[in-house]
């Protein structure tokens, strides 16, 4: 099922982080569950969102990968779920006409009235806010990112304003923004409101060996 995915992607960098990026996520799991990392199996749930089958997850542990450029980023929660979205800020020749399809009307004034230097990074700080959230929901493509409404000006606190759903206060979301670099717009959300949240960072050396 893996080996298949990764050979989905035309590119090999890519197809590498996927790999990287799987066994991430069983070695993190394995702490979890207790479990060495062969034996943790990670399957396709709904909509295609890789999950722990029932039997195997007594801790009931969700999770959530994305990766992009020289990151890979892994979410894991207890009871909650969880979804996490990476990109690289590049820029784009179609920006505004993108902006125009997955903003919502509210949105659609607000970036249109930043300052042309500040609309790169806004745009990819509202797709990831709202990728995690639409990755945590497990739904794949079955909401329109223009139903979606997060706060994505520069200093504004990560928040969900608007669900698909409507009134937030009765799905509770907490966003977050992830500070991994200027060159990268990173996001988390979480279901409901967690006491804690904790963040690591390991090297690549940590996980692909030290070659020097």
């Amino acid at each position: 099922m893996e080996s298949t995915r990764a050979r989905a992607y035309r590119q090999e960098e890519d197809r590498c982080r996927f790999l990287v990026g799987r066994g991430m996520l069983r070695v993190l799991l394995g702490g979890y569950l207790g479990r060495p990392t062969k034996d943790v199996p990670i399957v396709s749930g709904a909509m295609g969102k890789p999950v722990l089958p029932p039997a195997t997850n007594p801790g009931e542990w969700q999770f959530n990968v994305a990766h992009s450029g020289k990151w890979i980023l892994a979410a894991i929660a207890r009871r909650r779920r969880v979804g996490v979205d990476v990109e690289r800020i590049r820029p784009m020749l179609d920006l505004e006409p993108l902006a125009e399809r997955c903003c919502s009307p509210r949105e659609r004034q607000i970036f249109k009235a930043l300052p042309e230097d500040e609309k790169q990074t806004a745009f990819f700080r509202c797709w990831t806010r709202k990728e995690a959230y639409m990755k945590g929901l497990g739904l794949g493509l079955e909401i329109p990112l223009d139903a979606l409404e997060v706060s994505f000006t520069p200093g504004e606190t990560a928040r969900l304003v608007r669900s698909w759903q409507g009134d937030t206060s009765q799905y509770p979301w907490c966003l977050r923004e992830l500070d991994i670099g200027s060159d990268y717009a990173a996001a988390m959300a979480v279901e409901g409101d967690p006491d804690r949240l904790s963040c690591w960072d390991w090297p690549a050396s940590f996980w692909l060996g030290d070659k020097e």
